[in-house]
């Protein structure tokens, strides 16, 4: 039995194939026009909160050059009472690629789409881990 198409799950794997293949704009493409992308961990100075699709595009568009993916993240969904909201935990293994440090960094996503696309991407990271990586704000 497969993901149903549309939910919270299957946009969030969607999503992780097109950034591993570096379609940004594929990725900016299941994002709601009005859709807002929060980092609530994210350190004093660095971007907290995206608001629009042209916000999150740009924001994205420069991931696939930072960071050299190696296996596609490892994920857990945790479907909600809400079939439009899912809580994801992933681990990330990559290289930042100007220095070739290796970045680890786990992740929880509170995901909320409708009609099959991003109205809501809240990401809680570590930004200890990203600032040891030399990616921070």
């Amino acid at each position: 039995m497969g993901v149903e198409q549309g939910t919270p799950e299957a946009v969030f794997h969607e999503l992780m194939d097109l950034l591993w293949r570096g379609d940004t704009a594929g990725w900016a493409g299941l994002v709601a026009e009005d859709a807002v992308m929060e980092f609530p961990f994210a350190p004093p100075g660095a971007v907290r909160r995206l608001d629009g699709r042209e916000a999150v595009l740009a924001y994205m568009a420069g991931v696939p050059e930072l960071f050299e993916f190696g296996a596609k993240p490892e994920t857990v969904v945790h479907q909600t009472t809400d079939p439009g909201r899912a809580v994801i935990e992933m681990g990330l293994s990559a290289r930042v690629r100007a220095t070739g440090a290796p970045y680890e960094q786990r992740y929880v996503v509170v995901l909320e789409v409708a009609q099959g696309r991003v109205t809501s991407y809240r990401d809680y990271w570590d930004p200890l881990v990203a600032q040891a990586a030399g990616v921070g704000a």
